[in-house]
């Protein structure tokens, strides 16, 4: 039954918790299967150690391992929550940056390979050795660490990691998100920029310059009020005041 399976599919079930079967195993459970008067045998080998370990010991195997039954939503929120909090932190590409890296380093443990490396955003859930079952089981680890309440069906309706990032984006970052959130997020995010830009470099100048502008056009109001103040402070002048600040500005003595 699994002589079509590849390497990656079998280290998937190893992980899993099912063992094994050597030819021999399997010819001799299914001998002693003939013997026995029930209709529904299934001859597997279980990893009883590796299944306790594992996030959550499956239904229908909790009888023979023996592994307590843990609150589904009392597990998502624990697993969830640091997942969570840093994608809500994050915004525009380093959002979806951090989405992709999610969702390939989630493929890569389902599925068995070596790192999320060999995950390409752009080929195909199916394409990639994902079924019916490891797509479940998929869907229900992004929703863990999104906080999502996503549907089962979603591997297929966006069928590439790149699409499924695509789409988590946009369920993150709804429309009607708090604009005052993401401006400030934004504006710490400039500052992280200008922190490490020296006052020596050629950009320092058309930055503060561009800076100024953003802030006087924010400000209409108190620049009308700077103008009308210097105006008054003109008008108001002697002759000897005006010429005391023309040699100030100038360098004069």
């Amino acid at each position: 039954m699994t002589g079509r399976l590849g390497d990656a599919d079998q280290a998937r079930l190893v992980q899993s918790g099912v063992r094994p079967l050597s030819p021999s195993e399997g010819l001799e459970l299914f001998d002693a299967s003939l013997t026995v008067d029930r209709s529904h045998l299934v001859p597997m080998g279980l990893d009883r150690s590796r299944l306790r370990a594992g996030r959550e010991v499956p239904v229908v195997l909790r009888g023979l391992v023996g592994a307590p039954i843990r609150p589904v939503s009392r597990a998502a929120q624990s697993d969830a929550t640091p997942v969570a909090q840093t994608l809500a932190g994050l915004a525009g590409p380093e959002r979806a940056e951090a989405l992709l890296q999610l969702v390939r380093s989630n493929v890569a443990s389902i599925l068995g390979y070596a790192s999320a490396d060999a995950v390409p955003g752009d080929r195909g859930f199916l394409d990639l050795g994902l079924d019916s079952l490891t797509a479940v089981e998929l869907r229900n680890q992004l929703g863990n660490a999104t906080g999502l309440r996503l549907p089962a069906t979603i591997l297929f309706d966006y069928g590439t990691p790149a699409a499924l990032v695509e789409h988590l984006t946009e369920r993150l970052a709804p429309k009607q998100e708090d604009g005052e959130a993401r401006i400030l997020a934004e504006l710490d995010r400039l500052e992280s920029l200008l922190t490490n830009l020296s006052q020596e470099d050629p950009l320092n100048a058309s930055v503060t310059k561009r800076l100024q502008s953003l802030l006087a056009k924010r400000n209409p109001a108190q620049k009308s009020a700077g103008s009308s103040d210097a105006a008054d402070r003109i008008r108001s002048a002697t002759a000897d005041d005006l010429f005391a600040f023309i040699d100030k500005e100038l360098g004069r003595s």
